[in-house]
């Protein structure tokens, strides 16, 4: 709804579906607002000026709605959070999320496209007077802009809270309003701890709006027209892949929590999980931090990991085992692959347990009989030459930290993958696979907290597969 109170129901901007826009008629006697069903008009999207993809600079007919927000000025514009095939980041496994925002005059076309495809999902859109905003799924941060689609600006939860939610996954995530004294406020909600923050913008009345007049010949008109299309669709930059070499052992090992063997088989640690890529609450590589061991032997994957910590906490059931010190790993990605999480729990004990997104019937505690674990508290890391990897980058000593062993061998057999026998993958040298760890921590015994760092630090939970590195098994 408008200042106006005009009311927009805003289903699909497309060819098939329109905007229903039933306009108010002023008010009644008693204040009441008028609406009359032969006032009401659907806006579809303009046939003789299809919307063009900003990625492929080509008419993209099939324009999905994510959102969208009436001008507060009564004019009959509104602005459409889309969801282009065609962006290059695409809303990963955010539920009807968008992926850029458009304003639409009144008539049905495109007036302006800002391309936000790269944030990887949008939630909601909101216009308050002169300022519109929406929210980026994966980072719960909020995006500004003028009626014109240009960026005012964009904000988050400061430093000085240590808030470390994660995202937003619903459109009701975040909501705008006019406050008392007329500025634009905005509350967002997140996912992960269901946290409401409400923050007061700026004066609005600080925006100035400038037009210039561009004039184009027609000799270059007809230039510009004769330009071939774009060959290929722009993608998202990303972070170069993160790779790890997997070495193959020469006989089985024991699953015992034993340091020497490792050394005597020449595996030295292959990865490295520091502070630098956790969230806030993790003060330090003294605080949390690991060193960690992968190899392979037939179809067995064997892995250690030295987590050297302030404070160790075991004091979680099944239901809760991440809310306390835990190691996940995960093969594949968390939606098509698995996620295998190692910790000590207060109903299972020692568990190596098996998880993936939303198929909670796949959930399973691997057996000790079929996928040995071991998990070892050392009182301090005196004896613990790896310590020297974290050492060496941060200066400070790690020797009285307490060290948690965690151990395990993870056959990539039918039995592990029981159930998902399709997600098996070859274990043989130079085949691959997508590897990512996630280093849970709470230093507040008998308390729900997970704070975390991850490894490679592109590497999250809810991310694709190739956000994780790309581990290759050695000859």
């Amino acid at each position: 709804m408008n200042d106006k109170g005009d009311i927009y129901s805003l289903h699909s901007w497309s060819r098939q579906n329109g905007i229903k826009v039933l306009r108010c008629g002023g008010l009644d006697g008693d204040g009441v607002p008028i609406y009359r069903a032969a006032d009401r008009r659907v806006i579809t999207q303009s046939q003789e000026h299809p919307f063009v993809s900003p990625y492929t600079y080509a008419p993209e007919p099939d324009v999905g709605i994510a959102g969208a927000s009436p001008a507060s000025d009564g004019s009959g514009e509104f602005c459409e959070l889309l969801n282009l095939r065609s962006a290059p980041g695409g809303t990963g496994l955010l539920n009807g999320a968008g992926t850029d925002a458009a304003g639409i005059d009144a008539s049905g076309r495109a007036r302006w496209v800002l391309p936000l495809g790269r944030c990887q999902g949008l939630y909601s859109v909101w216009t308050v007077g002169e300022i519109t905003v929406t929210g980026v799924g994966g980072t719960a941060a909020v995006v500004a802009f003028d009626r014109d689609g240009l960026g005012l600006g964009t904000f988050s939860q400061p430093a000085a809270p240590h808030y470390n939610g994660y995202w937003l996954d619903h459109p009701q995530a975040i909501y705008a309003w006019k406050g008392a004294d007329a500025r634009a406020c905005v509350m967002i909600c997140d996912n992960y701890n269901g946290c409401d923050r409400w923050w007061r913008l700026g004066d609005a009345s600080r925006i100035e709006h400038a037009t210039f007049p561009v004039k184009l010949e027609a000799t270059a008109a007809g230039q510009i027209a004769k330009l071939p299309p774009p060959d290929a669709k722009q993608v998202a930059a990303r972070a170069a892949t993160a790779t790890v070499r997997i070495p193959h052992l020469k006989e089985p090992m024991p699953i015992d929590g034993a340091l020497e063997k490792w050394r005597k088989a020449g595996v030295a640690p292959n990865i490295i999980i520091t502070p630098e890529t956790a969230v806030v609450g993790i003060n330090g590589p003294r605080d949390a931090s690991a060193v960690v061991r992968v190899a392979y032997q037939g179809r067995d994957l064997y892995v250690q990991v030295l987590r050297f910590d302030d404070v160790v906490t075991f004091h979680q059931p099944l239901e809760r085992h991440y809310m306390q010190d835990c190691v996940e790993m995960c093969i594949n990605g968390f939606g098509q692959g698995f996620k295998f999480d190692v910790t000590r729990t207060t109903d299972h004990g020692d568990i190596l347990y098996r998880e993936r997104f939303f198929e909670t019937k796949l959930a399973q505690l691997l057996p000790a009989d079929h996928a040995p674990r071991v998990i070892k508290v050392l009182d301090d890391a005196r004896d613990v030459p790896e310590r020297k990897l974290i050492e060496s980058v941060y200066g400070e000593d790690l020797s009285d930290c307490k060290v948690t062993i965690s151990e395990f061998k993870l056959p990539i057999d039918e039995e592990t993958y029981a159930g998902s026998t399709k997600s098996l993958f070859p274990v043989a040298p130079g085949k691959s696979f997508w590897l990512g760890f996630m280093i849970d921590d709470n230093d507040e015994p008998g308390t729900d907290v997970q704070r975390l760092m991850v490894w490679p630090a592109t590497y999250g939970t809810f991310s694709p597969a190739e956000d994780g590195a790309l581990a290759t098994f050695d000859e």
